[in-house]
C-alpha cells in the first residue's frame, strides 16, 4: 500500500520559511477550485532547508502538482491530528500577470487610454 498521494490545483497561500525545533518548515495551501472545491495545507520541512526551499519558486496563482503524505498522531488527551507532509511541488504553470506599461522616464503617470469619462 503506497502513502504517497498528490494534488493538483492553485496556490492560495506560501509561508514564509519558520524553524520549529532544528527544522526548516514552510506550508502551501493548494486549492482544488471546482463544484465541490477544497483547500489543503501541506507542510514542506527537514533540518537542511531543502524540501522547505522547494516552495521558493512557488507563488500564489500558480497552478502546481504536489507529493505529500499523510499521517496522523494521537495526543495524550487522546484528541487526533493529522498532518500533510510534502516532497515536491511541480508547477504547471505560472499565474498570469497583467501586462504592465513601463511609466515615462519624467516620472509622471502613464497616459490613460481609456475613452471613457468615467
Amino acid at each position: 500500500m503506497s502513502t504517497e498521494y498528490t494534488i493538483t490545483g492553485t496556490v492560495e497561500e506560501v509561508t514564509p520559511t519558520t524553524m520549529e525545533r532544528d527544522y526548516h518548515q514552510r506550508h502551501v495551501v493548494v486549492g482544488t477550485g471546482g463544484r465541490y472545491a477544497r483547500s489543503l495545507q501541506i507542510r514542506f520541512s527537514d533540518k537542511s532547508g531543502e524540501t522547505a526551499a522547494k516552495l521558493d519558486r512557488v507563488s500564489v496563482g500558480d497552478r502546481v502538482v504536489v507529493t505529500f503524505d499523510v499521517s496522523s498522531r494521537k495526543s495524550n488527551q487522546g484528541k487526533w491530528f493529522t498532518q500533510a507532509d510534502g516532497w515536491e511541488c511541480e508547477v504547471l504553470s505560472r499565474r498570469s500577470r497583467p501586462a504592465q506599461r513601463p511609466a515615462p522616464e519624467d516620472g509622471s503617470p502613464p497616459p490613460d487610454d481609456d475613452p471613457l469619462p468615467f
